[in-house]
């Protein structure tokens, strides 16, 4: 198992409704972005191949980059967590 740092906005977590309809994100019924045209040609998918509507299970959070293009929950789905792992802040340092 490889371990690896992922810095990403936890937009969803357990229990937490998540509905892909369009091309629009919607968290318990919230909109918090929408699918980008460029990474989903990039992907070869369609906007109905990533239409969706479930909730995040167990152990598990829907993550959202910063960046509008930023490649997250929205095209790979959930981020599974471990127990005992710690999710923590990143703060970014501005010189």
């Amino acid at each position: 198992s490889r371990e690896y740092t992922v810095v990403k906005k936890v937009i969803g977590k357990e229990g937490d409704h998540i509905q892909i309809k369009n091309m629009s994100i919607f968290v318990n019924g919230k909109k918090y972005a929408e699918l980008h045209p460029i990474i989903l040609q990039k992907l070869n998918k369609t906007e109905k191949q990533m239409q969706t509507d479930y909730i995040v299970p167990k152990n598990s959070v829907f993550v959202l980059g910063s960046y509008e293009r930023s490649y997250d929950s929205r095209y790979w789905g959930v981020l599974p967590v471990e127990p005992n792992k710690k999710l923590d802040i990143a703060t970014p340092i501005l010189f």
